[in-house]
């Protein structure tokens, strides 16, 4: 019973606020509200910032154990800021203690930052940083019980910046830090800051107009810095608004000599007297000292006499020039020199650091110098600049320079140039040859310059792929990588090599890939995304007509596309090997490979019928004649293609015999690495690539061990009787025997687009004999074409042949020992052959006429007579079995005579001794021509 009494009090005392209650997650570290706040609610809780409602306000905290506190206050114009010792805030259920106390727009308490601090159960050990609201007024008992030594006060509006009291800091003596800005300060102030001050940074806080009153108050006799004997670091700036506003109020120079320990002074918007500046720094302790925008135009020779100083900032003045030996004290101290924004001439600038031998970085943007070692628009210009040996960094932005100077490339200790916003427009290779005994990244900045070209070579790419491992000894002198920062550049011709080597030469690189400029217009957006042949550059010699030529930089080849007809004999461009031809022509325009000095040729789907060893040079790399009419490959040119190194050869879709002859050839070919050789087939579909002497000159011994026997007996009786079929329906055709089958896979097509019925072709030599034949179709009703007659004159014979072809139903090939000697009846036969192949139809009829040479016939025709029926001049039912494989005639207007077709002529007879004439009577040879019994062929 007791117990539960005491739980029941223990309840109502946290419901009273007598004790915090206990945070929901204790692993959160977070203030609260109280438990008898009605006016405080929870908003958000994110990893280090809170989100309260506070009497209609906003407020956000942020805190990190340990290191900070941040409140910002509602900074909406419907509110005013809120109060920091508002009883309704939020506090930590327990004490919380920070390095860094911060609040952000809060209205100022009106206890103490102590109290407000306490009240929310936070301590603060180190810095309070307060951002105030306008026309804040902070008093001196604001800031009464903080042990901090660091106090940073600026203005949220510096057009109603704070005025606090001129006492404001009597409460914190032992301040080591105060950074004000936009704080504006009563004149008394100056003299009331703590002496324990390090940093002094004030920052636009009318100190100008103080400095005014303090000077006409004759009970200051020494100047307001001059008792702060422990300042190690001084900022004082104005703003140029300000500066305006008090034209001709001069800041009065502080003694250094009572400043010992003064090590940094920073002057902004002050306007100073260049007379005061004379030996000011003698015996001083400053190491660094800027004096920027102060409206200096000269210096004093004797300012830097007895100082020691490291680093110097003269930016935003009218300097016009400097005494000659001004730097010559601090030749041995200086390390960094900022003149940027002034109105030097390159020769100032230079004689004025050639001196300073540990000079490391160099500042001189924005001054109208040039380039400091000549324009690059005069050829005799000087090339070096004349800067000490020892600088690190170098910053000429905006300077009008033209060139990057000789004397950087070898300046051992130079890793850093700023060349941007210049009118830099072209530079070499051996610009960007950076040589150094320190090792590690020399970085160019280039950017905003107009740069048109960049000069790289094919020697300086294949120089930088070819450079020597850099040496372990960091005395010896070594090129060293070097990045550039460019923002646009021509993707064109000049940029090829520069490519190549971004890609494949460590030694030079890109900051960021470069954007391409609209022109020419480019395929990509940036330069690397090219790939190797899509930069191109202008062919400017002799083109053919009918194609289109440009060079290709990768091997200076002229890259040449004939997408039509070519001439009879083009005058191809010149090639060499430095400068070698690589041809792309279309299908059907090429018969044989051009005997120039060819890098490339695509040639796929044409008329070449063979590969000569001398048309192909040793320059080849690309070699494309798929699908062409190639039967053999010599030896000689296969050993040509197999010398060659990385040559790629596509040989696939020609109908290769693949005979014993060939196997020295394939043996050679079987080690060409690139193309398509290892999917070429033969004529009889199989692979022609690792096929050996054995598999092309079979052994005629047979295999009769095991079950091989059996199988070869097999194989031999269907080969047998598969190479027998064809010579079984020669002698039946020959004898008229089951002609209806024979003539089964004929096609019965009238071919309406047809318009002639025949076809003839024939040697010149057989004149006569075709006159017979051709007579003896026409009396049968045919149509015929042939050359003599129907050829149109000056058109191509290729052309006319493929014509002759399309417009016939058949075509008769009258072969003879004279058709092996005429130049263009092969080539009838192969594309009268090519076309029944297309359209699966037997379209070719060969006339046999007392051939005694058949060996001497092309490859092609032999296997086809080898393999097909054909009809002999001299068997007495020619024109019968003629009549049965040609198709019926389109028009039989005219009368057959069969006596006179059926007789052979004295000519004949002559010409063919085996001619007989027909035993078999005229009045029979017209009723079997008559009868419409008879199957019509195809």
């Amino acid at each position: 019973m007791w117990y539960i009494l005491g739980f029941l009090a223990l309840l109502e005392s946290v419901r009273a606020g007598l004790v915090p209650r206990v945070p929901r997650d204790t692993h959160l570290q977070y203030p609260v509200c109280r438990p008898s706040s009605v006016r405080c609610t929870e908003k958000n809780h994110f990893q280090n910032e809170n989100v309260y409602k506070v009497n209609g306000h906003e407020l956000i905290i942020d805190f990190l154990d340990g290191s900070y506190f941040k409140l910002r206050c509602d900074s909406d114009s419907k509110y005013s800021s809120m109060l920091l010792d508002d009883h309704e805030m939020p506090a930590f259920s327990w004490p919380m203690t920070v390095e860094v106390a911060v609040f952000n727009q809060c209205l100022i308490p009106q206890d103490t930052y102590y109290a407000a601090l306490k009240a929310v159960n936070v301590t603060v050990t180190k810095t309070l940083r307060l951002r105030l609201p306008a026309d804040s007024k902070l008093e001196v008992h604001h800031l009464r019980g903080l042990q901090i030594t660091s106090l940073e006060i600026s203005a949220v509006h510096s057009f109603k910046p704070p005025r606090p009291s001129f006492d404001f800091l009597d409460e914190v003596p032992r301040l080591r830090i105060l950074k004000l800005t936009d704080i504006v300060l009563e004149p008394k102030a100056f003299n009331r800051l703590p002496i324990s001050l390090e940093i002094l940074n004030i920052i636009n806080a009318r100190l100008l107009a103080a400095e005014h009153v303090l000077q006409n108050d004759k009970n200051n006799t020494r100047h307001w810095l001059e008792r702060l004997n422990s300042l190690q670091s001084l900022l004082l700036s104005a703003s140029s608004v300000i500066v305006a506003d008090y034209p001709g109020e001069i800041f009065t120079l502080p003694q250094l000599s009572s400043l010992t320990n003064l090590v940094s002074m920073s002057l902004h918007y002050m306007n100073l007297e260049s007379e005061k500046l004379t030996y000011w720094l003698k015996n001083s302790t400053l190491k660094y000292l800027t004096l920027q925008s102060c409206v200096l135009t000269t210096l004093p020779k004797s300012m830097f006499t007895g100082a020691h100083l490291s680093k110097i900032t003269l930016a935003y003045n009218q300097i016009t020039s400097l005494p000659l030996g001004l730097f010559t004290p601090l030749r041995d101290s200086l390390q960094e020199l900022d003149l940027s924004h002034n109105k030097l001439n390159q020769a100032t600038v230079a004689n004025s650091v050639k001196q300073l031998g540990r000079l490391v970085t160099l500042k001189a943007n924005d001054n109208p110098l040039g380039s400091l070692c000549g324009d690059a628009s005069i050829v005799k210009a000087p090339l070096n600049s004349g800067l000490p040996s020892s600088l690190h960094r170098l910053e000429l932005r905006n300077t009008g320079a033209t060139r990057i100077c000789s004397d950087w490339i070898s300046n051992d200790a130079l890793m850093d140039i700023d060349l941007s916003n210049n009118n830099i427009t072209e530079i070499t290779y051996s610009d960007l040859e950076m040589i150094r005994t320190v090792r590690g990244t020399v970085r160019i900045n280039l950017k905003k310059n107009n740069l048109r070209k960049i000069y790289v070579s094919r020697s300086d790419h294949q120089q930088c792929q070819a450079k020597s491992p850099i040496p372990d000894d960091p005395s010896v002198i070594t090129r060293v990588q070097v990045e550039l920062d460019l923002d646009k550049l021509p993707c064109d011709c000049n940029a090829y090599w520069l490519r190549e080597v971004l890609r494949s030469c460590s030694l030079l690189k890109l900051k960021d890939d470069v954007e391409c400029l609209p022109y020419p217009i480019p395929l990509h957006t940036k330069l690397l995304q090219y790939l190797i042949d899509e930069i191109s550059c202008p062919y400017t010699d002799e083109c053919l007509p009918e194609c289109s030529c440009k060079n290709r930089p990768r091997d200076n080849a002229t890259v040449m596309f004939c997408p039509g007809a070519l001439p009879r004999d083009p005058h191809w461009p010149l090639a060499t090997k430095d400068f070698p031809l690589a041809l792309h022509v279309a299908p059907g325009t090429l018969a044989a490979v051009p005997n120039i000095t060819l890098v490339e040729l695509h040639a796929p789907n044409n008329n070449i019928t063979e590969l000569a060893d001398e048309d192909i040079p040793d320059t080849l790399r690309v070699l494309d004649v798929r699908n062409n009419s190639i039967s053999r490959i010599s030896l000689d040119a296969a050993k040509v293609l197999a010398q060659i190194e990385n040559v790629s050869v596509y040989l696939s879709g020609n109908p290769l015999a693949c005979e014993c002859n060939d196997a020295s050839a394939f043996s050679h070919l079987n080690f060409v690495g690139g193309g398509d050789w290892n999917l070429t087939q033969c004529v009889d579909m199989s692979l022609a690539s690792g096929k050996t002497e054995r598999d092309l000159c079979p052994s005629p011994l047979p295999i009769v061990f095991g079950v091989v026997f059996p199988l070869l007996l097999i194989a031999v009786a269907g080969l047998t009787v598969y190479l027998l079929v064809p010579r079984v329906k020669q002698f039946m055709f020959r004898h008229d025997l089951c002609a209806n089958w024979i003539l089964r896979e004929c096609n019965d097509s009238n071919d309406p687009e047809k318009t002639d019925d025949a076809f003839l072709s024939y040697s010149y030599v057989d004149l006569n004999l075709l006159k017979e034949l051709k007579n003896g179709l026409e009396k049968l009703g045919y149509s015929t074409i042939e050359h003599q007659t129907d050829w149109q004159p000056g058109d191509a014979v290729l052309e006319q042949i493929a014509w002759s072809v399309l417009k016939a139903r058949r075509t008769l090939l009258l072969v003879t020992d004279n058709f092996v000697e005429s130049e263009w009846t092969p080539v009838e036969f192969r594309i009268a052959h090519r076309h029944a192949l297309k359209t699966r139809t037997k379209r070719v009829l060969i006339v046999h006429c007392g051939l005694q040479k058949p060996k001497k016939l092309p490859l092609d025709l032999q296997i086809y007579l080898e393999n097909h029926t054909y009809l002999e001049w001299d068997d007495p039912k020619f024109w019968h079995k003629l009549r049965r494989f040609m198709p019926p005639p389109r028009q039989e207007s005219v009368q057959s005579r069969p006596e006179d077709i059926d007789s052979p002529s004295p000519l004949m007879q002559q010409n063919f001794p085996l001619f007989e004439k027909s035993p078999q009577k005229p009045q029979l040879v017209a009723a079997l021509l008559s009868t419409n019994t008879v199957p019509s062929a195809c």
